[in-house]
């Protein structure tokens, strides 16, 4: 299939992308199990009023309520959240960055180039700003691998809290 943005990104980044956002978002399905799961709650599917009513948390929401969930969880685990939460935290704009901005691969400068626009209001002024950065495949590989690492963590404190049977769908090694 010939598409667009097929033509302006090598083919191991677009592979390396789809690993890495869909690692981002198991982290947030999980650390959302974890919240359920701490607060009482099961981890079989949302009943289907309320699935229907909000399918994306923001970010900054899992961080919150992980927060909060961690103060009724046992000492051992509610340091593991707290550390989970801290990771999170540092790791979003990296997150944001991979979802939500355009990508191309400059043949000239031989790297791959990230370009966005950020509308900044600044005393009632809106000034729109053009970024631009480059990434290596060294940046690539490790932030694959904190993804990962983050997912194995949550995946573990879930596994703490009692959530078993859903470790069956994820092999972690």
């Amino acid at each position: 299939m010939k598409t667009i943005v097929g033509n302006l990104l090598p083919r191991r980044f677009l592979v390396q992308h789809s690993i890495y956002t869909q690692t981002c978002a198991h982290i947030e399905l999980v650390c959302w199990q974890i919240v359920r799961i701490a607060n009482g709650g099961g981890v079989s599917p949302l009943p289907k009023p309320i699935r229907c009513l909000k399918t994306e948390m923001p970010a900054e929401d899992v961080a919150q309520e992980l927060r909060k969930c961690s103060k009724v969880c046992a000492p051992n685990v509610a340091v593991r959240i707290y550390g989970l939460v801290d990771q999170l935290v540092n790791c979003m704009a990296e997150r944001n960055e991979a979802a939500h901005v355009a990508w191309y691969f400059d043949d000239d400068a031989n790297e791959l180039v990230s370009e966005t626009c950020i509308k900044r209001v600044k005393k009632n002024q809106t000034e729109w700003l053009f970024a631009t950065r480059s990434l290596s495949e060294t940046d690539i590989d490790l932030a694959i691998d904190v993804a990962d690492r983050l997912l194995r963590d949550a995946i573990d404190i879930r596994i703490n809290l009692g959530a078993q049977e859903l470790d069956r769908r994820i092999h972690c090694p």
